[in-house]
């Protein structure tokens, strides 16, 4: 039965096959061009969304970073310039932030933890005198510049790791130097003109907090889709095993089953091919006569 098969389609398959290679050969000319313009286009394209993706990445976490600490966005991003600039990283900015947020939330809260001594010394409040609290990019300016005036190396590190911890330390050409130069490093930035304003950066971290949200309620229809379908398939594959169970039980049993598959199979694929090489072979007629 295969052997007959194979006969019967011999042919056939034959001039299908001799008409993709003569397709092929019109349209090697063509597909070269094409082809190198579709590379093009596909890899800028590629870089331009991983490219905007990092930024997006990178602008989202500054506005994170900010919400963590309650350091201003402009003055996160002057200080990532610095502490590059310095040595440092921005994993190490950004820990060194999170922990002076941490030390100041402990005086405010507890009154007491590693900045307590730190404040005292400085002779620096959390108060302003109306008794308002002073925002921590407030604060971060003012012990800045309480720290700069310190004389003793020993004791400016001491202070730095009260406020900052371990990372602090490490930046300290960006904590340690005093207030002018705190604020030097913030004016180069904007004489630059890489900072982002907070209002599009607080845009973007909408976007990515909603583009979250979507990636969730897509898998979650994924999800849900195939979890209905479920029912359904299981039926479906019972029914198949009982419909092959049948067939094995009827003349040739499954192996006569497969061969008609198998020939009604080649029939179709022969006859595709025979439709795209003739569509082809006038699409290309056509364009090279243009």
């Amino acid at each position: 039965m295969i052997i007959a098969a194979v006969d019967k389609f011999s042919k056939p398959l034959k001039q299908a096959t001799a008409m993709i290679g003569k397709l092929g050969s019109m349209a090697k000319g063509v597909g070269k061009v094409i082809g190198g313009l579709g590379l093009a286009v596909t890899a800028a394209a590629a870089a331009f969304v991983a490219l905007g993706k990092k930024a997006f990445d990178a602008l989202d976490d500054i506005g994170k970073t900010a919400g963590r600490t309650g350091i201003a966005t402009d003055k996160i991003q002057a200080l990532r310039l610095a502490a590059v600039e310095s040595g440092g990283t921005i994993e190490g900015l950004n820990k060194s932030i999170e922990k002076f947020a941490k030390n100041v939330g402990d005086v405010v809260v507890k009154g007491t933890g590693e900045a307590s001594y730190a404040l005292d010394r400085m002779g620096i409040t959390l108060r302003n005198n109306n008794g308002v609290l002073k925002s921590n990019d407030d604060l971060l300016t003012e012990i800045v510049g309480g720290i700069g005036k310190v004389g003793s190396e020993a004791e400016r590190a001491s202070l730095l790791m009260s406020f900052f911890g371990r990372e602090g330390i490490k930046l300290n050409q960006v904590f340690g130097q005093g207030q002018e130069t705190f604020d030097k490093w913030i004016s180069t930035a904007q004489e630059m003109g890489f900072v982002v304003s907070g209002k599009s950066i607080a845009a973007i971290e909408s976007f990515n907090d909603r583009f979250a949200e979507l990636q969730f309620l897509v898998s979650g229809l994924i999800n849900q889709s195939f979890a209905a379908l479920a029912p359904v398939l299981d039926a479906l594959i019972i029914n198949f095993k009982d419909f092959a169970v049948e067939a094995q039980k009827s003349k040739g049993g499954l192996e006569k089953l497969g061969q008609e598959i198998a020939t009604k199979f080649l029939d179709s694929v022969i006859s595709l091919i025979r439709f795209v090489g003739e569509a082809g072979e006038t699409l290309i007629n056509f364009a090279i006569k243009s």
